[in-house]
């Protein structure tokens, strides 16, 4: 009987142990993984969306944003802090050149080492159709921040697009 007993509160204490670890380690990365996604889904534009849909859909990627973003461009010659309001204009024009755009993210590399701080390395990929007819695809290292806010919200507080070097 006591070794049953034993066992059964080893087995609690390792369920419990496994579920904290869980929370508190890979919640928080699922968590940031759910906001590249929702932001590609975003960002993404289809034929047929109005003008009216691609300000509301702008409005949204913004509230995803700190009030300040550092955005890191080497291969632009950009390094500078925007407000949400200074990026509005920008995005709703790069998204109004496509007919249709896509986004995606893979190959994530999450350090949550820093509290309410991600720092994630990934790989996008945006394909697409520009107005012209040409077709698009680009794939970019991107290495971003994301701080978390205090409704619990991952908001992007930084992006660089990573110059990888060519052989």
């Amino acid at each position: 009987m006591v070794k049953r007993n034993a066992v059964i509160a080893a087995g609690l204490s390792a369920i419990i142990g496994f579920l904290v670890v869980y929370h508190v380690f890979y919640n928080e990365e699922a968590k940031v993984k759910r906001r590249f996604k929702e932001f590609s889904e975003r960002i993404s534009k289809e034929p047929d969306e109005t003008k009216l849909i691609a300000a509301a859909t702008v409005n949204k990627i913004i509230r995803m944003i700190q009030e300040t973003i550092q955005v890191d461009i080497p291969s632009r010659s950009i390094s500078k802090k925007f407000t949400r309001k200074e990026l509005s204009a920008p995005i709703f024009n790069v998204r109004s050149n496509y007919l249709k755009m896509t986004l995606r993210f893979f190959d994530f590399g999450i350090d949550l080492s820093e509290e309410d701080t991600a720092a994630v390395r990934l790989t996008g990929n945006l394909t697409g159709k520009l107005l012209s007819g040409e077709s698009v695809d680009e794939t970019h290292e991107l290495y971003c921040l994301l701080k978390k806010n205090k409704n619990d919200e991952w908001l992007f507080s930084s992006i660089e697009i990573v110059e990888v070097l060519e052989k």
